[in-house]
């Protein structure tokens, strides 16, 4: 049976996005080469969940790999209301961004958020 992160994994890769595991509650890859261990293929991926020992397969993130061939743009949009930071309302206020366009969206470990966009062909 296949944990819930390499389910969304393997669901990724089959769009064409490369993917890889992050460490448990944190946005940094759990691969020995970062981000350049991002992949597409099936059985890699399974292997990468199977072969990182200090965390159980639950607990591990998704993480894309942004630029390159897919050519993924993300937004990271902070959020800390101690410090009276907002990121998507800061930046939708902009006169340069207004209201941002539905997108694929994955919560940050610490309450932000990232926006996906594809980058327009041509640019």
């Amino acid at each position: 049976m296949e944990s819930d992160s390499l389910s969304l994994a393997l669901s990724l890769a089959a769009r064409g996005l490369p993917v890889l595991a992050l460490r448990p509650g944190a946005k940094t890859p759990a691969t020995p080469h970062g981000v350049k261990d991002a992949t597409t293929d099936p059985a890699l991926l399974r292997a990468m969940f199977r072969t990182l020992p200090w965390a159980p397969e639950e607990e591990r993130g998704v993480g894309l790999a942004c630029g390159g061939s897919p050519r993924l743009v993300a937004l990271d949009l902070d959020l800390d209301p101690a410090k009276g930071v907002d990121g998507r309302a800061e930046l939708e206020r902009s006169p340069l961004a207004g209201a941002l366009p539905a997108t694929a969206t994955q919560r940050t470990p610490r309450g932000g958020t990232h926006l996906l966009y594809r980058w327009p062909a041509g640019v």
